[in-house]
């Protein structure tokens, strides 16, 4: 999701890695203003799933077929809706803030079906059954669509600087990007922060493409 309004400081971020790294914050320090052009970028894990909930239900997380792109638990869908990250939370900004696809951030590691993803069809029309909204006519399933979707290779890691720069080529200056316990750790650096489900995690993202962990 992108949201247009405007961005801010960070506090005592050290310096950047390069194209496409990431720096933490410091733990204390003076605000130093940020460059012309940053943008806030606010990562949120995903609402709790079924693949946490799996053992309670006795399922098999490295095998069972219900658990490919596994769906929200219901306390998943409290979250968020709690987070408004959920489209029934969004159901009155349709129209109004662009929501788009990124294929490029799926989750990294293994096979195991919650890391299989779904064609964009049935995806569709599972956010429509359940956010009872037209999925298809205001959430941008299209643009950056790999050829071949959803049977495309697989990494187990990658680098973040096309990602990067998609975002600084959006016009907001503001943008919550929703993903992945993994995916979080890779641009943060693991042990920068635990991802908890429908958390945020401020972040600033240089015009030279260095995403700086801000709290």
């Amino acid at each position: 999701m992108v949201k247009r309004t405007k961005g801010g400081t960070a506090t005592g971020a050290n310096a950047g890695r390069g194209k496409g790294g990431s720096t933490p914050a410091a733990s204390s320090g003076t605000p130093q203003p940020l460059p012309p052009g940053t943008k806030t970028v606010f990562l949120i894990r995903h609402g709790e799933s079924k693949v946490q909930t799996a053992k309670q239900m006795g399922l098999d997380r490295k095998r069972d077929p219900s658990l490919i792109d596994a769906a929200l638990s219901r306390k998943g869908m409290q979250q968020a809706m709690a987070c408004s990250t959920a489209l029934l939370a969004f159901r009155s900004l349709a129209n109004t803030v662009p929501f788009q696809i990124y294929f490029g951030i799926r989750e990294i590691g293994s096979s195991i079906p919650e890391n299989q993803p779904r064609k964009s069809k049935d995806v569709v029309q599972a956010l429509e059954r359940i956010g009872e909204v037209d999925a298809a006519g205001w959430v941008d399933f299209d643009t950056n669509a790999p050829e071949g979707w959803p049977n495309v290779n697989e990494q187990k890691t990658r680098g973040w600087a096309d990602f990067y720069s998609f975002l600084l080529s959006r016009p907001e200056e503001v943008i919550v990007v929703v993903c992945h316990f993994n995916v979080i750790n890779s641009m943060l650096g693991v042990g920068t922060v635990h991802p908890a489900n429908c958390t945020p995690y401020e972040c600033a993202l240089t015009p030279d493409g260095v995403l700086r962990f801000v709290g």
